[in-house]
């Protein structure tokens, strides 16, 4: 890259060279800049009037029975069917805010629960850790990134189930070096493989367990059974029709595919074994 005759090969040299360049050909404006926080009465002011009786009301009728309770445990069916006895308190609670320019802090905070939307709640595995372990050393550091998620859960008020909590060593040495890890100050089971995105990884990754679940699964499958149906048909007529060439007559219903198979034989000697 060049830049005023001057080849530039480091990308140090060539930023160095954007640089000079939109500093040369930058035009200072001449406009201050205002602080945005500055005191000011120039700036447009909003006015929010108040809410009658009618407004809370019909935004009551609007709630959802179903909705959960919010921080204050006071579920959306009880101010419903309330309305009548809250109508006033609320009306004068809102406008309140509104002439004061004064919401209350607990009114600015939320409660976010994740909700599953499809599958099944025991198949759930959202988090794993995991370290490269060859000493004890890292064996500990690996407990304290447990301690550390067990005590996030506990500031956010989110419980663990240690049940479905479990450690698997990957690894193709004899000897593995094994840790007593903990979680929520229980004790977590050591399981020889895990499942993941649907697919089973064994503690030699060697993928078979995984491979061995793939075709037990395809053998249950109705499409299987069907697809396995019409190839048996299929066979069942061929040898039948090559028992009607050996023998210039069909065979009798009934006639299994090793009766078909023994009578064929007989008279094709390259068949026989």
């Amino acid at each position: 890259m060049q830049f005023d005759e001057t080849d530039l090969s480091t990308p140090k040299q060539i930023v160095e060279a954007f640089k000079n360049f939109f500093s040369s050909v930058f035009i200072s404006s001449s406009i201050p800049t205002a602080d945005p926080f500055a005191t000011s009465t120039n700036w447009p002011s909003i006015n929010l009037t108040t809410i009658s009786d009618e407004e809370v009301d019909s935004s009551i009728k609007k709630l959802k029975p179903n909705m959960s309770a919010g921080l204050d445990c006071v579920p959306t069916f009880l101010v419903s069917d309330c309305s009548n006895a809250l109508l006033a308190p609320l009306t004068l609670i809102f406008n309140k805010c509104i002439q004061t320019s004064t919401f209350p802090d607990v009114w600015k905070l939320a409660r976010i629960c994740p909700v599953l939307k499809s599958g099944e709640s025991s198949n759930i595995h959202d988090l794993k850790l995991y370290r490269v372990i060859n000493f004890e050393e890292d064996c500990r550091l690996l407990q304290e990134d447990l301690n550390r998620v067990s005590r996030w859960g506990h500031n956010n008020d989110l419980l663990l189930n240690t049940d479905k909590c479990h450690i698997v060593s990957y690894s193709r040495k004899l000897n593995v070096l094994h840790f007593d890890y903990l979680i929520c100050d229980t004790n977590l089971n050591r399981s020889d493989f895990a499942r993941d995105l649907g697919v089973i990884f064994d503690m030699k990754l060697s993928f078979n367990d995984h491979m061995n679940h793939v075709v037990t699964s395809s053998l249950k499958s109705p499409f299987y059974n069907y697809q396995s149906l019409n190839l048996e048909f299929v066979q069942q007529r061929f040898l039948e029709y090559l028992y009607f060439r050996t023998h210039a007559v069909y065979p009798l219903n009934g006639y299994s595919q090793q009766l078909l198979l023994l009578g064929i034989s007989y008279w094709v000697p390259s068949l026989q074994t």
